[in-house]
């Protein structure tokens, strides 16, 4: 069964990242590569410097979780928000963002995401499909809960989730890649979860099958864990009701050891380089081990 929710996916993922921040040392490391990363127009650097919508909701939501540590100019969710995105993942970016300045888009916005409705009732994060993908579920519904507008046909979205799910109660993210994945397997439970679904009784067995040495790998034939794979795979044992208590400490020396000398993180033990995408990652990651 799902633990009752009492927040949204926003919500849980920022109260997760506040928490990440009070580890020893983390705050002030992490607030200073957050301002590195903020350009004078008010977006946030994707890995060439220039500002991103999708980058900038993790160097948003990472300055809300810190209690809005830097003063950030809204013009360029302005400026984003007259040139609506066309891809449904921009398009929620743009959403997640506004909810932090005083723009109001919202009608324009709701019938851009309902054109990413696929024929059975769920969303596609590219183009409307026949068939949906669990990520483009995720994000429609992440966008209306940020909107405060209510799910459009909840019960045709919980159908096309569920028919997503593998025999060993994974999911798969869309029937063009039938491989269950953490990423997919943790927004369908959590897309369960704020839906009031019960989640399949095998599914914290699946996530777990896919732990390594501290970390989650995004499938199970792989061996290197990341900070994505791990952060959403403990949001989805949350949901659950999981006490990974166990594994605590070895989630948290891994995640740790993924903090770069300039305050950000990386994907994992092989890439040189943090961003601020898996910055917002492994500060929930470590906030997670606190709750």
């Amino acid at each position: 069964m799902a633990k009752k929710v009492s927040h949204n996916i926003t919500a849980q993922m920022r109260s997760a990242v506040r928490a990440g921040l009070n580890w020893p040392n983390c705050r002030d490391r992490a607030l200073n590569y957050l301002k590195t990363q903020l350009n004078s127009d008010g977006g946030f650097k994707d890995r060439s410097g220039n500002s991103d919508i999708y980058y900038s909701v993790f160097g948003l939501e990472i300055n809300a979780a810190a209690d809005d540590e830097l003063m950030v100019s809204q013009d360029y969710y302005q400026h984003c928000s007259e040139a609506i995105p066309d891809d449904l993942v921009s398009l929620s970016s743009l959403v997640r963002s506004l909810v932090h300045f005083p723009i109001d888009i919202t009608a324009e916005i709701i019938a851009r995401i309902e054109a990413f409705r696929s024929r059975d009732g769920g969303y596609h994060q590219i183009l409307a499909n026949n068939s949906s993908s669990i990520y483009g579920s995720f994000l429609a519904v992440g966008a209306y809960q940020d909107l405060g507008v209510p799910i459009k046909d909840s019960q045709a979205i919980i159908a096309s989730i569920n028919a997503l799910k593998t025999d060993d109660d994974g999911f798969v993210n869309d029937l063009q890649v039938p491989i269950a994945a953490v990423p997919s397997t943790a927004a369908a439970v959590m897309l369960l979860s704020q839906l009031d679904q019960q989640i399949p009784q095998n599914c914290a067995a699946g996530l777990l099958s896919c732990y390594r040495d501290g970390g989650f790998v995004a499938m199970a034939m792989l061996d290197q864990p990341d900070l994505l794979s791990t952060a959403v795979a403990l949001f989805a044992l949350q949901a659950i009701g999981y006490d990974y208590q166990a594994i605590k400490p070895e989630i948290q020396t891994f995640a740790r050891s993924l903090m770069q000398p300039d305050g950000s993180f990386a994907a994992n033990i092989d890439e040189p380089q943090g961003d601020i995408e898996y910055s917002f990652y492994g500060l929930a990651t470590l906030g997670l081990c606190q709750q």
